[in-house]
């Protein structure tokens, strides 16, 4: 049995040991899931719930209720998907409504 080192770096197993060739295609499956796991935490299309203007963001807190019951809680900003002329070229962007009615933004069209 030796080790392969593959493109990012993480070693494959190459070779059959006698009795355990299905352990070692299980490994070599998982080690293979490794290299193609995407997280969503790195991918760059998240929309948040921020102004890509003024940078407004969410807000947190606690809902009260009548019996004083403390529940935490989060205020989103209204956020718009607008299409908008930056320089000349219309892009669209995330923008809260704020700055749309104070006219920070440009509309397209």
């Amino acid at each position: 049995m030796r080790i392969v080192p593959n493109p990012r770096g993480i070693p494959r197993i190459a070779g059959l040991l006698p009795g355990r060739e299905s352990e070692l295609e299980n490994l070599n499956t998982l080690i293979a899931f490794a290299d193609s796991f995407d997280p969503f935490w790195e991918r760059e299309t998240l929309m948040a719930a921020v102004c890509e203007v003024c940078g407004k963001g969410p807000s947190w807190g606690m809902s009260v209720s009548h019996s004083h019951r403390r529940t935490k809680r989060r205020w989103n900003p209204n956020i718009q998907r607008v299409r908008t002329l930056v320089g000349k070229t219309p892009t669209r962007m995330n923008v809260c409504t704020g700055c749309i009615k104070s006219g920070k933004i440009v509309k397209a069209g």
